[in-house]
């Protein structure tokens, strides 16, 4: 199976009749408001944002004569590198189809420190077990302090 692309975005709309997708506000920077203490805690522990957004990938067949299947892992990392998140989903293309897409839908994200996160796509293979990244998005998280009035 042939990664073509990933896109992250706010929310995909898929038309069942024409089978075309529609990626509404594609994101490639988040800026979140925190009080003062907000940004220590962050840092310490940790904070978790209810923010809602969807990865979506669009994968093709090597052959066309039979099926196909692998696993797709979604991983978050931190700007050092270090995993924050990993979601599976098995993947297969029918041997009636010759492309599919992939929806991960996130529904909230968990971070220690502004900067450029990267969102990791990577394929294993069923049949020998082979790993490899095929995409990495950058997200560029940014903490701002909250004015107080």
């Amino acid at each position: 199976m042939k990664h073509i692309w990933s896109v992250l975005c706010g929310k995909s709309i898929i038309d069942s009749q024409k089978n075309n997708i529609s990626l509404i506000d594609v994101l490639e920077q988040l800026n979140i408001k925190l009080p003062s203490e907000g940004i220590a805690q962050a840092s310490e522990k940790g904070i978790t944002i209810p923010i809602s957004f969807d990865i979506v990938s669009l994968w093709m067949k090597d052959s066309e004569e039979k099926s196909e299947e692998v696993m797709v892992e979604i991983g978050m990392n931190d700007p050092e590198n270090k995993e924050l998140s990993s979601y599976n989903q098995s993947l297969r293309i029918p041997a009636t189809h010759q492309r599919v897409r992939s929806v991960f839908h996130i529904e909230r994200l968990s971070i220690f420190r502004p900067g450029v996160h990267k969102i990791r796509v990577k394929v294993k293979k069923k049949q020998d077990g082979r790993e490899q990244i095929v995409a990495e998005l950058p997200l560029d998280i940014r903490f701002t302090m909250e004015q107080k009035s």
